[in-house]
């Protein structure tokens, strides 16, 4: 490793508190076992990791040239990811670009934040409001191996009010805690994000740390603030090992990842195995359970229904599936199991949705692992994450204003819904019924049993000819 020299940008995200401590933690985190010469933080010293680093202001609109550096270090920040801000959205362009040309990405806090929305996920305040101080978290196996542990507890610094609430697409979780379920991402060999502050342990680190639990102090109570000083100092326990992983990281990448596989939850066609296995033909494990806390309602038009030519714009018939968040849910469902390598894919094909990760159990009652399902959003994720021309080509050159903002009546897309009444018949009678009667449309009252007895036609109809096979259940 000491033939090579790694350009590694530090790109500063704030100008406060924090930010003018950034390149005074990150460059001794980086480079506390070499001799430090130079404005840009370059590494003299012979026989060493030469690290060449350089720090920019990302807030002045001051990014550099991609082709220019190997690494790059996006830091924490005061502000919010999802703020409409021209300098992140300046910022969560160019991560996407960084992506497309596999350059390696370390984010911190902000920064795991920011990259997760900039490449589809989703990032929200958190209901609690701040957490500041240390956290244990629970390791993935995917964060055991990066941090080579055997024990799955970390304790880290953290000093955040958001989090994300929504991998992006490919993402494996680095583990999770009480506070998030997302502590950390790693995507393919090149993405590394964590939650905490590594760089809170090195340089001016602690000056910073106090200074922001000062900072915070009221909004912590005195209680509070007193344990995350008391924490500060036990960070210290991991702070050669997360050196040691982000350094390795920095310079070389990651190992392809291992083939691990991801359920899946599906509440219209896919319950049905012979539909799931038409859309995931590699699907291993198919089984029913139970969904509980959503409601499965027709209320949105699909974009794929305009372009099948199955739509009925002038009776608005072009409504599919989704769920939403109801207390007293309850549903049969189909999970089933697929390679992690297909996560991509199954986020671009279900592009409208916001996919949750929801816990489904047994038919007997007992819980078993979370599973991917496809959530109604928002207008305004999707724009985010896809962009307005995108939108307007997926629905405004339909007439469509609006994916999930319907105020008045949307009915279902007639061939949609005769084809899943047929998947649930094909998973059994019992699946049928539950659908029939836990099955809403948009008014969230009529269920579709009322509505096929008031429209008996619908099951009637068959499909265009090119399109038999794919939607006969």
């Amino acid at each position: 490793l000491a033939a090579m020299v790694v350009r590694a940008a530090l790109l500063r995200c704030d100008d406060g508190a924090y930010g003018e401590h950034v390149g005074r933690m990150m460059l001794p985190l980086l480079l506390s076992a070499h001799t430090l010469t130079g404005e840009k933080g370059q590494s003299r010293e012979e026989g060493v990791d030469p690290f060449l680093v350089e720090e920019f202001a990302v807030r002045d609109l001051n990014l550099p040239a991609e082709e220019d550096f190997d690494a790059f270090v996006i830091s924490g920040s005061l502000s919010s990811a999802y703020d409409r801000e021209e300098w992140i959205e300046n910022l969560c362009e160019y991560i996407r670009r960084l992506h497309q040309g596999k350059k390696r990405i370390l984010g911190i806090c902000f920064g795991h934040q920011v990259v997760a929305m900039a490449l589809g996920g989703r990032v929200e305040a958190h209901r609690n409001g701040l957490y500041f101080g240390l956290r244990e978290v629970e390791l993935s196996s995917e964060g055991r191996k990066m941090l080579r542990m055997e024990e799955n507890k970390l304790g880290l610094l953290f000093s955040h009010g958001d989090y994300v609430s929504e991998m992006p697409p490919g993402a494996l979780s680095m583990g999770k805690s009480e506070w998030c379920g997302c502590e950390g991402m790693r995507i393919g060999e090149h993405i590394l994000t964590l939650q905490g502050h590594p760089e809170f342990l090195f340089g001016t680190g602690e000056t910073c740390f106090m200074r922001l639990l000062e900072m915070f102090a009221s909004k912590l109570g005195e209680e509070r603030a007193g344990e995350a000083r008391k924490g500060y100092a036990r960070g210290f326990a991991n702070r050669q090992l997360l050196q040691d992983r982000i350094i390795k990281f920095l310079l070389e990448g990651f190992e392809q990842p291992t083939a691990t596989r991801q359920p899946i939850i599906g509440f219209g066609s896919l319950l049905s195995e012979a539909s799931a296995r038409s859309s995931f033909p590699n699907l291993k494990n198919f089984r029913l359970a139970r969904l509980r806390g959503y409601r499965r309602v027709l209320r949105h038009p699909a974009s794929i229904f305009f372009q099948r030519g199955i739509a009925r714009e002038e009776t608005k018939e072009f409504a599919s599936l989704s769920v939403e968040p109801c207390e007293d849910g309850n549903f049969l469902v189909a999970a089933f199991d697929i390679p992690s390598a297909e996560l991509e894919a199954y986020h671009e094909r279900e592009e409208e949705f916001f996919i949750a990760l929801a816990p489904i159990e047994e038919l007997d009652g007992t819980k078993v692992e979370e599973g991917l399902l496809c959530c109604a959003g928002t207008d305004d994720e999707y724009i985010s994450r896809h962009g307005k021309k995108k939108f307007e080509e997926r629905y405004g050159s339909y007439g469509l204003s609006t994916i999930w903002n319907w105020q008045g009546p949307i009915l279902p897309c007639r061939v949609y819904l005769r084809h899943c009444v047929l998947a649930c018949s094909k998973a059994g009678a019992d699946v049928q019924e539950n659908f029939l009667d836990n099955t809403f449309l948009w008014d969230r009252k009529t269920t579709i049993r009322k509505y096929l007895q008031d429209n008996p036609s619908i099951m009637q109809e068959q499909p265009p000819a090119a399109l038999r096979d794919r939607y006969s259940g």
